[in-house]
């Protein structure tokens, strides 16, 4: 009705708006584009430092190029365009320069914060802007990554470890038909391997945690979710079989009284939940649908996507806004569910909490994410305003970049 195309409206042009403080705060000196973002020390809140956000990250320079192509594929506006590539272009310059100096350990092998990160976003905005060369460039940047560094890799999680890339490529690989990201792939999922705990049912180790967790971050269902897929591709069952053991140990650590997953990276004993992407039914719920996605459906799956609707339902309007732990994964978890399930109430569930984070920002003056609170648009699509714009553009755009789960 009119009050749903007006809510319509206005998340379309916070949208927009974001985009033009992007391309207005963006810096293209002779060689490099890209932004500067704000960075707390830790345990030190009153310092607090600008400086050039990281190029390969998604919550850098790579991320804000792939938020404005999608503004651009959205709106038709091609200075979003230009932006975007322009960014990109520089983001991988800066890559491989750093990558050439031998600072591998420094980027990482993450799909979000390291060099896959990168290749998630040209392979992205490949599909966006339907630009072959774009896909082709993210095929010979992952090809470039170094077989020992994968060898070396001893974190399995979807967030900083070797799922992420697992995912990536896989993705790459249905993208391109190329055989090479397949094998990569199969490369990193023989590293998550490595840290499971009793074949996955015990779930994944990841360093410096003190026993395995849950949720989409760093723990099982964003591991699950990346076998799954890679499964989906290779038709290896071992692939399959890890990722069921993994979605076994979620369930038995499942709270019927509260209808939610615990975050275990509280102390033993003690029983707290998240209500985000990263540890929260939102990235939980993400991580199940690429099950579906994958052809592995069954009662198991559907309850917990219904527990997991349920709970993100009841944590809708929350403080915090940005993607990674706020109200942006909670809205976008809703409308891929909308989407996938075929159930347009969630999508307007979505579009009403979408609503309620602009009248929260007009009503505070300020985006409240995880490190600030600012009304200026801090660069990165998990932790900033732009992951913000991308789950407002979702609202209008189905075609989004589906940058939580990789796709």
């Amino acid at each position: 009705g009119p009050r749903a195309a007006g809510d319509e409206s206005r998340t379309r042009e916070y949208a927009i708006s974001i985009g033009h403080d992007l391309v207005r705060t963006m810096f293209r000196p002779p060689h490099h584009a890209g932004w500067l973002g704000l960075i707390r020390f830790p345990g030190a809140a009153s310092r607090v430092y600008m400086v050039q956000t990281e190029p390969w990250s998604l919550n850098g320079d790579a991320g804000n190029a792939l938020f404005l192509i999608n503004l651009a594929r959205a709106t038709g506006e091609r200075h979003f365009e230009s932006a975007g590539r322009d960014a990109l272009e520089s983001a991988v310059n800066r890559t491989n320069e750093t990558a050439g100096a031998g600072l591998f350990n420094l980027i990482g092998s993450s799909g979000y914060v390291g060099y896959f990160g990168l290749v998630y976003a040209l392979a992205a905005a490949g599909v966006q802007l339907e630009d072959a060369s774009l896909l082709q460039r993210a095929l010979d940047l992952a090809a470039r990554y170094p077989a020992e560094k994968i060898r070396e890799e001893r974190n399995p999680d979807l967030l900083t470890g070797a799922a992420g890339p697992a995912a990536t490529l896989a993705w790459l690989h249905s993208l391109t038909q190329d055989p090479q990201p397949l094998l990569l792939a199969r490369q990193f999922a023989d590293a998550i391997g490595q840290c499971a705990v009793d074949g996955g049912r015990g779930g994944w180790q990841v360093p410096f945690f003190r026993r395995p967790l849950l949720g989409m971050a760093h723990g099982s269902a964003g591991i699950a979710a990346a076998l799954i897929r890679l499964y989906r591709y290779t038709g290896d069952e071992r692939h399959r079989d890890a990722a069921l053991a993994g979605l076994a140990h979620e369930r038995a650590h499942f709270q019927p009284a509260d209808g939610q997953w615990p975050n275990l990276q509280e102390e033993s004993g003690r029983i707290a939940y998240m209500t985000g992407w990263c540890a929260g039914a939102a990235g939980i719920g993400l991580g199940r649908l690429e099950f579906l996605k994958s052809g592995i459906d069954n009662p198991e799956i559907r309850a917990d996507i219904e527990a997991a609707v349920a709970a993100t339902r009841r944590n809708l309007c929350g403080i915090q806004h940005h993607a990674c732990c706020g109200e942006a994964g909670r809205i976008t978890f809703m409308m891929m569910a909308a989407h996938t399930l075929n159930r347009p109430e969630l999508r307007s569930e979505a579009l009403a909490a979408a609503v309620a984070m602009l009248d929260q920002f007009e009503s505070q003056g300020h985006w409240y994410l995880q490190e600030f609170c600012e009304r200026l648009t801090i660069p990165g699509l998990l932790a900033g305003v732009p992951g913000v714009g991308m789950a407002l553009l979702s609202a209008t755009y189905p075609s989004v970049s589906g940058v939580l789960g990789l796709c």
